[in-house]
């Protein structure tokens, strides 16, 4: 005796492909400008998809504080801060713009 296959009385749906949704480069920047403001940095990549990149921007950040909170009782901490900050907002912007540029088929 052979057995019946099986076929499912259900409709069959074609799940879509969406698109990757396109980010703007100028809020991408905009994010990384203000909230590197506030000392928080990698959320503009974070909004564009890189984040990998964003979280890593903004752990080593984090530990670069902690090392010049270290640093702030020897009078040190107070020249290598700023420094730190200006380097991290002039880095991830730059970053910014050239996963821009690699990856242009996600912005608009």
């Amino acid at each position: 005796m052979r057995h019946a296959e099986y076929v499912d009385p259900r409709p069959r749906y074609e799940i879509p492909q969406d698109k990757p949704h396109e980010k703007s480069l100028a809020v991408m920047i905009m994010l990384e400008f203000t909230l590197g403001v506030c000392q928080i940095f990698g959320v503009g990549h974070i909004y564009a998809g890189n984040w990998k990149m964003g979280v890593s921007i903004m752990t080593t950040y984090w530990f670069a504080c902690m090392a010049n909170a270290i640093l702030v009782p020897f009078a040190i901490g107070l020249f290598t801060w700023p420094l730190t900050w200006l380097f991290f907002m002039a880095v991830t912007i730059e970053e910014a713009i050239a996963f821009a540029r690699a990856t242009p088929e996600r912005f608009d």
